[in-house]
């Protein structure tokens, strides 16, 4: 948590604005490029509208850093950079997925302007951070009174899915709350109150099923793949693939450039 808010800025840099403007950089790239390559919609007759573009650069916009962290400790990354990367992905889904919202209620007919898109995504995100921080304070209240490696465990799990429910079912940010409700307990309730043995038998649940579920979900997307299909598309999928890496790069340079001027 402290070498979080050490990075916080940047951290929040790319997690908020630089996610929403390569939301919009790539579906104003993509729109032209797709339905210059001839790319029609199912139907045949509709060329791929800036509305599709910007649902599909809302779902791929945030990024995953389970390869990358891996990587960087492979190669002897500096530190701060896999803080950036993994600080960063801890809110970028948020993002992403608040304006995937937003977009795809746009998308079905419901009138909106930016203001009320923006309070809209202040609302969803701050009263998901807001049902997080309740349960994650809940849960490290409990955790100081107890002193057992698996109730504790049990707990922190009951913070990570209970968190995300709760918010969900009154329509705010589950991820928000669930990244808040994890910072809470595995900073303050880890530190205060775990002993030295719970913390490593928590961190080592937590890596585990991280690692587990990663591999699960990657899995299941192979099991749902067709070679077929992936083939007779590949032109739109090489397309997208280029033009969000590329964006992801530039997006990257025009935060850092603009930080650094600022600390200047």
């Amino acid at each position: 948590f402290r070498r979080f808010l050490q990075n916080k800025i940047a951290i929040l840099s790319l997690a908020i604005p630089g996610v929403i403007v390569a939301i919009v950089i790539a579906a104003s790239i993509l729109v032209p490029l797709i339905n210059a390559l001839g790319i029609a919609s199912s139907g045949g007759t509709e060329a791929f509208s800036m509305t599709s573009g910007l649902v599909f650069a809302a779902v791929i916009a945030a990024t995953d850093p389970i390869a990358v962290t891996a990587l960087f400790k492979s190669v002897g990354a500096p530190k701060r950079l896999a803080v950036l990367v993994e600080g960063e992905s801890l809110l970028n889904d948020g993002t992403s997925a608040v304006f995937f919202t937003l977009i795809v209620g746009f998308a079905s007919g419901e009138s909106t302007t930016i203001a009320v898109a923006s309070l809209g995504f202040l609302r969803v995100v701050g009263v998901g951070i807001f049902i997080g921080a309740v349960i994650g304070y809940a849960v490290s209240f409990i955790i100081h009174r107890v002193d057992d490696p698996m109730i504790e465990i049990t707990l922190t799990t009951i913070a990570a899915y209970g968190s995300f429910v709760a918010a969900e079912t009154f329509h705010y940010s589950g991820v928000m709350a669930t990244v808040t409700a994890g910072m809470l307990s595995g900073n303050y309730a880890a530190r205060t109150g775990m002993s030295a043995s719970t913390r490593v038998a928590v961190a080592s649940f937590w890596e585990y099923l991280a690692f587990a579920l990663n591999s699960l979900v990657f899995l299941l997307i192979g099991f749902e793949v067709r070679l077929e299909a992936l083939l007779h598309a590949w032109a739109p999928i090489l397309a997208a693939y280029v033009t969000v890496t590329l964006t992801r790069a530039v997006v990257t340079l025009l935060i850092a450039s603009a930080l650094h001027r600022t600390r200047e």
